[in-house]
């Protein structure tokens, strides 16, 4: 229960502003897209780390199985950690060409008079 309400909060917040005519949707998107593109390159080196020490794990264990396992097992997080940031950093992109914007334009939402 506790965690539905911290999740219940969590996107409450995010869109609070919206509810009270402080911030536009389009505001919204393109903060996301923001911070998404800042926090991009920190983690897929992060990830090339992972796996890069992964390697080296595999490499220098070369008679333990468990440490090459371990080593082996380093790669794969590695990999899957560079396809979910891409493919989140894709999924971004999709959503703001969807409504129609990029990083640092806004999106234009029609009024009716």
């Amino acid at each position: 229960m506790k965690k539905v309400l911290k999740i219940a909060v969590g996107w409450g917040s995010a869109f609070l502003p919206m509810i009270v005519f402080a911030q536009d949707f389009d505001r919204i998107l393109t903060n996301t897209k923001t911070a998404v593109d800042k926090l991009i390159p920190i983690l897929v080196a992060v990830a090339v780390i992972v796996f890069a020490w992964g390697i080296v794990q595999f490499i220098m264990a070369a008679g333990d199985e468990e440490k090459r396992a371990n080593g082996r097992q380093l790669m794969i997080w590695g990999v899957v950690g560079i396809a979910v940031i891409v493919g989140i950093w894709g999924l971004v992109g999709v959503v703001l060409n969807f409504f129609g914007t990029s990083a640092g334009t806004s999106i234009t939402l029609p009024r009716v008079n």
